[in-house]
């Protein structure tokens, strides 16, 4: 029986930087936005079935993704490493002192003896090669999760965690198979591992023909409608791009107010300075004040300006504009 969840501790998987996308004030008002329906909102579901799909929305957004075939290659010595299952006594052992440890996993022989696969470890499959072991992690084998991430700078973390999780179930396997069968590892990367990251996004990646076959050097799509990219970094950047599609038309209205605002700011400021270049480029009247330069800095003048220059220029030449 395969445990429903194992222990959990905090991994070392690696992050990747990500520069800002948005303006801040821009990106702080979506975030702020997002942040006020996070509380009540479910972080994370899992389910055998799909779910919805892709979505932004008031409370956050929505990725609909199914992380499968996560494969770690370590270092391994296998000095002192014993393939064969230990005695029922030495595994009921075992169970007692190691939370979710199940005795029934399974061994076979492979590749004419030169490799052994066990089955079912620790919700895991480990392979001993000749220098380093592979583990798949295969707690959540089938299962698509829901992921909310309440900010736009939320979403590569949400994924990098689960991810992070998966690294640690898979080095807590194995160093529960080296403390049983023996062995030696450092539990350095022996070479890059790889997983394969499902994606529903059902206004997108559906429009493509079902029966289409794709092969990227990003993503593969061999399975109906699902979509799998190769690394984190690749659905990280999809999901982000598709967020900033939805969420344009309320980033330009935000810009257009903006804009307003800058305007309605800088106005006071702009309408100033032409006051004081027009009445600097006025030495003789009228004559000055048909320039076309004057003429056109005139024209820029609101009515309240224009007010302050007719008493300037009365008071300064006897006359009105």
């Amino acid at each position: 029986m395969k445990p429903s969840h194992p222990p959990i501790s905090t991994g070392n998987f690696p992050r990747k930087k990500d520069g800002p996308l948005l303006p801040a004030h821009i990106k702080k008002a979506l975030n702020d936005k997002f942040a006020r329906y996070a509380a009540q909102a479910p972080k994370e579901a899992l389910t055998t079935h799909r779910m919805g799909g892709f979505g932004v929305g008031e409370g956050g957004v929505v990725v609909v993704w199914q992380p499968h075939n996560f494969r770690r290659y370590y270092s391994f010595d296998r000095i002192g490493f014993v393939s064969k299952k230990p005695s029922t006594h030495t595994l009921q052992e075992m169970q007692g002192v190691v939370p979710n440890f199940q005795c029934n996993y399974f061994h076979k022989t492979t590749n004419s003896g030169a490799e052994e696969i066990y089955d079912d470890f620790m919700g895991c499959q480990i392979r001993v090669k000749r220098r380093c072991v592979e583990v798949v992690n295969k707690w959540h084998h089938k299962q698509w999760r829901k992921t909310l991430a309440v900010s736009l700078d939320a979403i590569g973390p949400n994924i990098d965690r689960v991810l992070r999780d998966m690294e640690e179930q898979c080095l807590h396997a194995l160093r529960v198979f080296i403390t049983l069968h023996g062995g030696r590892s450092d539990f350095g990367e022996f070479r890059s591992g790889t997983q394969e990251i499902g994606l529903e996004d059902e206004e997108f990646l559906r429009r493509v023909d079902p029966g289409c076959i794709v092969h990227d050097p990003v993503f593969k799509k061999v399975y109906g409608e699902k979509f799998e990219f190769k690394t984190p970094l690749a659905v990280k950047n999809y999901v982000h791009n598709r967020a900033l599609e939805k969420l344009s038309p309320e980033i330009s209205s935000r810009l257009d107010a903006l804009c307003v605002s800058l305007d309605l700011l800088s106005r006071p400021v702009r309408m100033a300075d032409c006051l004081a270049r027009l009445q600097g480029g006025i030495n003789s009247f009228p004559v000055d004040l048909l320039l076309p330069e004057n003429q056109f800095l005139l024209r820029e003048l609101d009515l309240s300006h224009k007010l302050l220059f007719s008493e300037w220029l009365f008071v300064r030449f006897g006359g009105v504009c």
